[in-house]
Formats: structure tokens, sequence, C-alpha cells
């Protein structure tokens, strides 16, 4: 089986710090993705980053005024230095000044420090997506917020990531793609004890927009299973979806001929529901002479065809 070598745009930090490894790879093209609101963030960080570029920090009255195109609803735009310090949040105006480097979101992420492992690559066009948990508005629970980030300099020499965010933002099949072939590289690189202890820890960002990573055996044994974690080595390549189709198995035998694969299948939350659509995306990686599945499910929250 062939090593994973699937390119980044942006460096790999220490595993200490971790400044990049734990952002979405991320494509800069607004054509590259998906669905039409994926687009639509894209680009309008893409603009806010060159009229960052060419006109600095006045940009920052046009990206304050209400009713425009950089401030509406929930949406706006923030602006971080390379050390954390928020130099501009339309949404959050009382951060402006602040230096929010440890700053982490109700589930243990590291989020401004994500954005600093852009600020760090050398790659002058460094991109990324983050996502974190955010108490959005007098909503009671906290929200998954997606977020794209783009590096760029003023015209003053100063390093800084524009981005913004939104909780409406479809899953896209890129950042599920990433999330495990990154699980993969950690698992094929630094062995099965340290990789499982990274896999597992839910304030990683392999904990992602409801899903996670699992780790099978070839024979579709779960070694990593965050959703039944007590219950280590349990069979799964009998489990079938809410139609009967065995989708597992169906997983595991296209992992015979490739080493990725996906696979569809209907799921319900309670035995009353309608089936929901889910996919399961893996790739098949060798560590240390075992091969290993790495994997995860995610909803698909809409037919492509109506993108």
């Amino acid at each position: 089986m062939s090593k994973i070598s699937i390119s980044r745009r942006a460096i790999t930090g220490s595993l200490l710090l971790m400044p990049f490894t734990g952002l979405a790879q991320a494509s800069g093209d607004p054509s590259s993705y998906d669905y039409s609101d994926t687009r639509e963030v894209v680009g309008l960080v893409q603009d806010a980053a060159h009229m960052l570029a060419t006109q600095g920090t006045a940009a920052f009255d046009e990206f304050a005024q209400p009713g425009s195109r950089w401030r509406h609803g929930t949406s706006y735009i923030y602006v971080f230095t390379a050390n954390g310090d928020c130099l501009f949040n339309s949404g959050q105006p009382g951060l402006v000044g602040k230096n929010l480097a440890d700053y982490r979101d109700v589930g243990g992420r590291a989020v401004v420090r994500e954005l600093m492992g852009i600020a760090a690559s050398p790659d002058p066009n460094a991109d990324g997506w983050v996502f974190f948990l955010f108490q959005e508005g007098n909503v009671l629970t906290p929200v998954w917020k997606i977020a794209y980030n783009a590096k760029t300099t003023l015209p003053d020499g100063t390093v800084v990531v524009v981005g913004s965010g939104r909780s409406s933002l479809k899953t896209e099949r890129s950042f599920v793609i990433d999330r495990v072939d990154e699980a993969a590289r950690l698992l094929e690189r630094a062995g099965r004890n340290e990789a499982f202890k990274a896999i597992t820890d839910p304030a990683s960002h392999f904990n992602f927009l409801g899903s996670y990573i699992f780790v099978l055996d070839t024979q579709g044994h779960a070694l990593v299973d965050p959703s039944f974690p007590n219950m280590p080595g349990r069979d799964l390549s009998s489990m079938t979806d809410a139609i009967g189709r065995p989708y597992v198995r169906e997983l595991l035998s296209k992992l015979e001929k490739g080493d990725t694969a996906s696979s569809l299948f209907f799921w319900r939350a309670n035995p009353n529901d309608v089936p929901q659509r889910k996919a399961i995306y893996a790739r098949k990686v060798n560590s240390d002479g075992t091969d290993y599945v790495v994997g995860t499910e995610y909803m698909l929250p809409t037919p492509l065809w109506m993108k």
C-alpha cells in the first residue's frame, strides 16, 4: 500500500503547539466547493484579504457597516495578528485589543492558536478552515461554527489573518476527507498509541461538526470508537443500515481494492424517525506493519443537485 502523500497549503507544527494541524485543508478557489454558501464565505474572506493588503486598517470602516456584505445578521469579519491579538471584530467589538491566544471554545479547542498557525505559515496565501463550538445569540446550547480564514499582509508589513464564519454552513466532503486523511497520516507517522490518544481526545480537531474519527481493523472490529468508548473490539462488519444494507461490509470490500472508499447509508436516530442519508469515508493505512481502516460518518445535508 502506498504512503499517504497529500499536500497541504500550510506548515505542520510541533505536536505540542500544533499551529496548523488543527485546520481543515482549504482552497482559496470558491468553485472548488460543493455548496453555494461555502463558496460565498470563501469569496467574502478572499475579498477582505485583498482589501486589507491594499487599504490596511482603513478597510475596517467598511467591514463595520451594518447591512453590508461584510456585516449582516450573524455574519461578520474578524482580523487577528500573528500572536493572537484581535485587531477587528464587528460581531464582538469588546474583543478588539485583547490577546486571545489562549482562548478555547466550550469543547476545549484552541481556536485562536489555529489562526496563529495560518499566520506562521511560510506561504503568503495560507488559508484554512476552523470548526468550533460557539454560543450564538440567545441560543441555549452552543452550535458548531465553520470559519474560513486567510493570511494577508497589511501595507505596513503586519501579517494578519482575516476570517468569517457561519453556523449554517453544510459539511463539505472536503472537510471530511481532510480530517480522515490527517488522522491516517498521524497513525502512519506516530504509531498506534500516540494516534489513538489524539483521536479520542474530545478537545481535538478529530471531533468536529458532530462527527468523530473511528479506527477499525481490516475485519471490521472497532479499535477506536468514540460513540461506544466502553465497547472496544466490537464487530461492526455485520452492521446494517435502516433499510438493511450491510454498509460496513461494503466499505471493507471496497478497501480491499483501493486505499480509500466511500459508502452511503440510511440512518435513524430513533426507531420511529424517517431515515436520513449519511455517508461514510475511510482510508486504509499501514502503521508498524499492521493495516488499519480510519474513517468517519457524516450527514448529507442536501442532495448535491440542490446546491
